[in-house]
């Protein structure tokens, strides 16, 4: 899994937490949205983001797989968390119109 050096993740606008692997598949946005990350996780996953505030926030010590997150408002995951791979978690029931 490559993972992406913390330099090109501070650049993208994610805030990651010390001890955190991640290895994102792909970010999508309609203009900026933002990552947080707790520490110790492992995180292989794709962002969307569907609006220009949208957030995606993610605990501690979570493990997500290849999986897809989309955002238009706000995606709260909390600590200590497992998501297998192959899930997508959506916060609104279409796609944005903006």
């Amino acid at each position: 899994m490559p993972f992406v050096p913390r330099f090109l993740q501070h650049l993208a606008g994610v805030n990651v937490g010390a001890g955190t692997k991640m290895a994102i598949q792909s970010v999508r946005t309609a203009r900026r949205g933002h990552h947080s990350i707790g520490e110790d996780g492992i995180i292989n996953c794709r962002f969307s983001f569907d609006r220009s505030a949208a957030q995606i926030t993610i605990g501690r010590r979570c493990f997500i797989g290849k999986s897809h997150l989309v955002a238009a408002e706000h995606i709260r995951i909390g600590d200590d968390v497992v998501i297998s791979w192959g899930t997508t978690i959506v916060d609104h029931n279409s796609h944005s119109l903006d």
